[in-house]
């Protein structure tokens, strides 16, 4: 089981990098065989990722990002049917893992050309993926980011929100981590 991270701000946070290294930290038990961070451009977005490699141990490295770079997404979870979808996306897309994430990642850009936003498109993703999961995946483009569970609910995704940030993590303790009396939310499904 892999763990990711997050932090969202409304201005510009400098030590925002070591912010999501501090909640991967909380989260390396989860993940012992790497981790990853992506912070924007305007420094007000970052996701931080612990990976448990079971599904391709050479790629699906994570945050991972669309070929554009419009679209960076971490995740944590097991597809079963990811191989059917990946075979369905294969004449419209490049892959270059056999992960898991990859095909998510695909998956989710075509469900976007058919959605009006995110979340929109990561419900309708939802019917199809037969799995478990939780999902944060960032717009480029626009600045939206969206938060997704499996239906059943078994991969958790708290969150948490104040005026100057949204935390959101697989575990309650990587928000927790960042100091003060939080109060944490699960992300229904």
């Amino acid at each position: 089981m892999c763990g990711i991270c997050g932090v969202v701000r409304p201005a510009v946070d400098h030590a925002l990098s070591e912010t999501i290294d501090r909640m991967a930290r909380a989260l390396h038990h989860r993940g012992p065989d790497g981790s990853g961070k992506w912070v924007d451009s305007t420094g007000t977005v970052g996701l931080g990722h612990a990976r448990l490699a079971v599904i391709d141990p050479a790629g699906g490295q994570q945050p991972m990002g669309s070929a554009d770079e419009r679209y960076v997404m971490v995740y944590n979870g097991e597809i079963y049917n990811y191989k059917q979808i990946k075979n369905r996306l294969r004449s419209q897309h490049h892959f270059i893992s056999d992960s898991d994430s990859e095909v998510i990642l695909h998956f989710l850009e075509e469900e976007l050309v058919r959605s009006a936003s995110l979340v929109e498109a990561l419900t309708k993703m939802a019917k199809i993926l037969d799995g478990v999961y939780s999902i944060a995946v960032k717009d480029q483009k626009t600045g939206d980011i969206a938060l997704a569970r499996d239906l059943l609910g078994v991969r958790q995704l708290y969150y948490s929100e104040d005026p100057e940030q949204v935390t959101f993590a697989s575990e309650q303790k990587a928000i927790w981590r960042l100091g003060g009396n939080k109060s944490v939310k699960r992300v229904m499904p």
